[in-house]
């Protein structure tokens, strides 16, 4: 059979086209045969499509196409604008952003118009430190002497409801020799030193700087700082309790010091051994980094949605005095297997995350920060930041500055360990102090304090100091504080505690007028919106004006006032639905009234 022509692109548009000339099937003998049939498939040669099948989408095609053919013929960038904005509002692209659950209002809030948070204008949004109540006393001074520092409080929660904390503390009055201590107790309010094996008191080892962390998946506890590894054994004598508190010089072995890390474990449920060191190596920073001071509160944390492992330690130079520096890794170990290729073929140490750089320093010796502990919050990290403020004379040589304090601040970043590129991502002090200083003379956090890590805790009663309900989370601010003369009487330093509700770190608020505020670029994790604010006695509104995602989607809007001053926890916004952002940028937009203190938004599934 002769096959006929196929149409023409004029007889494609011409409206006398006969559809009935189309070349007949073509029979492929590679096809299979029809079961019903017993003859083989059908394939049809390429024709064009008549007038009357070209339907809509086919015509957009066809437009887009010459867009885009007219674009790069001309090289105008309107028409592939329009192509790329069409194709990304069909099939929106997965956000790149980091995926948090919430997100904190201190990072994510710019005000409409350009001036960040914390600006000088006093129209600017200025940040709040939340509120903390002073719960006194917990443990105090028994053999120690000296004074007690570098307070680590680990609440096993989910295995035993155990409070375990780690203390340094010295055994003579010069404070020369210093011990690692532990402490515990069911409620982290009443707390015993028990007496463990062989030293037959609570001292785990000689050690100064240490801060301990406990990973839970391992069930392994992490030291950071300087500490003795031999050993406890019947063959070690040098560990009894006399040895400790008159401190012997052959306390410890010089070959058993490991210097800025230590991995231990502490089963102190076992009654053949009290504890031991299951793995010890040394951090060789000192090698590294210039300047470097281990006489610290050195300490380790996790970040579980960073997934890096953050070192906080310290730098001290003859312009700054003492600093904080930082360093990261993905896995603990890196610490000290890594660092040996760093130290042999770096020209640039600084440049490797594993190396501590300072994040942290004051302008002068006015301001010098001893240590800082470090902990997640939401998308953010959290540093409680012990700034010491020495006895010094002024650029004249002539007056006195400074009290010989030690004050609590708060920091804050968005990445632990910026360069000096990351300008918008560096470690920032808000003004204020987090922990008070004692009012009195007399009171025994007058003139220093030194913060642990908090520690999550379920109110057991209702606290009507704060009106906190029990069975309510909280976060516990243990801490040692220090009267006046600290040094020469350990009596005179102990352990405190103190509250704060552990979603009211640090808000925003605008002080006098209202203000319309936008967030940054932001990863929708859910389809719907939570947000955590506070509103005063006068009476105060948060509004929701829109949220928005880069394809011009919108969805919003919810506005929610409050006459009676309350707190307002994981609020959920009504008739909200997200769905359709969900893993897709958006930023959203509020309108806030003075009076209101914005902490947080989140979004859930």
């Amino acid at each position: 059979m002769k096959a006929l022509p196929l149409p023409t692109e004029d007889d494609v548009f011409d409206e006398d086209y006969d559809e009935e000339k189309r070349s007949p099937p073509v029979l492929n003998p590679m096809r299979p045969m029809s079961i019903e049939t017993g003859r083989r498939m059908e394939t049809r040669r390429f024709a064009f499509p008549t007038r009357r099948r070209c339907g809509f989408w086919t015509k957009v095609c066809a437009c887009l196409l010459v867009f885009a053919i007219g674009a790069a013929a001309t090289g105008l960038a309107l028409p592939m604008t329009l192509i790329k904005k069409v194709s990304t509002y069909f099939h929106p692209e997965e956000s790149t952003l980091p995926a948090y659950e919430s997100y904190s209002a201190l990072s994510a809030f710019d005000v409409v118009g350009g001036d960040v948070v914390g600006g000088d204008d006093d129209d600017d949004l200025q940040p709040i430190l939340g509120a903390v109540t002073k719960r006194g006393i917990v443990l105090e001074a028994t053999w120690e002497k000296g004074r007690l520092e570098n307070p680590n409080v680990i609440h096993e929660a989910a295995e035993k409801n155990l409070y375990r904390l780690f203390y340094g503390a010295c055994s003579d009055d010069a404070c020369e020799r210093r011990a690692l201590a532990y402490a515990e107790s069911a409620d982290g309010l009443k707390w015993t030193k028990p007496e463990l094996n062989l030293t037959k008191n609570n001292v785990v080892a000689w050690a100064r700087g240490v801060g301990v962390t406990y990973a839970a998946d391992q069930k392994r506890y992490w030291a950071l700082g300087e500490l003795c590894v031999e050993r406890l054994d019947d063959s070690i004598k040098d560990y009894d309790a006399d040895a400790v508190r008159e401190a012997k010089s052959d306390a410890c072995p010089s070959s058993k010091v490991r210097r800025n890390a230590v991995a231990l474990n502490v089963p102190f449920d076992d009654e053949e051994a009290t504890y031991y060191y299951s793995q010890a190596e040394t951090i060789d920073w000192d090698a590294l980094v210039p300047n470097f001071k281990w006489e610290t509160h050195n300490n380790l944390v996790y970040d579980p949605a960073r997934q890096l492992w953050i070192a906080t330690t310290r730098i001290e130079d003859a312009k700054h005095g003492r600093q904080i520096a930082v360093a990261t890794s993905k896995r603990l170990k890196q610490f000290w297997e890594e660092l040996p290729r760093v130290l042999s073929s770096s020209s640039h140490p600084e440049e490797e995350p594993l190396v501590p750089v300072t994040v942290l320093r004051g302008k002068n010796k006015k301001r010098q920060y001893d240590a800082m502990v470090t902990f997640p919050w939401h998308d953010v990290l959290l540093g409680i930041v012990m700034e010491s403020r020495p006895v010094t004379t002024d650029s004249k040589g002539e007056n006195q500055v400074g009290d010989d304090t030690v004050r609590t601040k708060l920091a804050w970043t968005t990445k632990p360990r910026p360069t000096e590129k990351d300008e918008e991502s560096k470690w920032r002090l808000l003004d204020g102090e987090l922990i008070p200083l004692g009012k009195e003379e007399g009171d025994f956090d007058s003139h220093t304090i030194h913060a642990a890590t908090p520690a999550l805790a379920l109110e057991s009663s209702t606290d009507t100091k704060t009106g906190t309900a029990a069975g309510a989370e909280t976060s516990r601010l243990y801490y040692v504080g220090g009267r006046k003369g600290e040094q020469d009487d350990g009596a005179q330093s102990a352990v405190g505690l103190a509250t704060i509700d552990p979603q009211r770190y640090v808000g925003v608020a605008t002080p006098t007028t209202e203000r319309d505020i936008r967030s940054t670029w932001v990863r929708c994790s859910g389809k719907s919106l939570k947000l955590t604010f506070d509103t005063t006695e006068d009476g105060s509104c948060l509004s929701l004006l829109k949220v928005e995602s880069r394809q011009d989607r919108v969805a919003g809007e919810w506005t929610f006032c409050d006459s009676e001053g309350k707190q307002h926890t994981d609020l959920v916004v009504p008739n909200l639905d997200l769905r359709k952002f969900v893993d897709q940028d958006v930023r959203l937009s509020f309108r806030m009234q003075p009076g209101t203190t914005f902490f947080s938004f989140g979004f859930f599934l």
